[in-house]
């Protein structure tokens, strides 16, 4: 399957020099710390194309590269992903991370435009509870449940990021 890796494998087996890779990066400032729970599973579009792909290790190349190893449609695959950059936050907002199904969040980064409920406030599934804008483009960010408004964490002008929790409903 990866003759290379199995020679490699046996080479420093017969040196004595294996050490296993290190499967989680190191945490760095809150940075590469796992979740409760992560999808290892997807289904990914490409120009029309839909690949089914389950992520079955991962590994460390080093320098900034990261070694995948995944089934792409049943095929075995090793994958490097090499950083050309580094997502940083403007600011730290100390909004908590979404993790719950009344967590509303951004699909992207952006300002808040207007914020369309208050504490309080009953909601239905779907209903829009905000409006931000991201590259010119405004869009409406709805309720994923039905609910009352427990908290709202944002108001009209504040810059947030995906995952954050702009507003609780319970």
């Amino acid at each position: 399957m990866f003759p290379d890796l199995g020679r490699e494998f046996l080479q420093q087996r017969a040196d004595g020099t294996l050490k296993p890779e290190e499967l989680l990066p190191l945490d760095q400032k809150g940075k590469g710390r796992m979740a409760e729970s992560m999808a290892t599973e997807f289904r990914i579009d490409v120009h029309g194309e839909s690949y089914e792909v389950a992520i079955t290790g991962v590994g460390d190349s080093g320098a900034g590269k990261r070694k995948l190893y995944l089934s792409l449609d049943g095929m075995p695959e090793e994958v490097i992903f090499e950083s050309l950059n580094e997502y940083v936050a403007e600011g730290s907002s100390g909004r908590k991370r979404a993790t719950q199904p009344g967590h509303v969040s951004a699909a992207m980064p952006g300002n808040i435009v207007e914020v369309l409920v208050k504490e309080g406030d009953s909601v239905e599934a779907g209903q829009s509870v905000l409006i931000a804008e991201a590259m010119k483009m405004e869009t409406e960010v709805h309720a994923n449940i039905a609910g009352t408004v427990q908290a709202v964490h944002v108001s009209k002008g504040d810059r947030v990021t995906p995952g954050e929790v702009l507003i609780e409903i319970g």
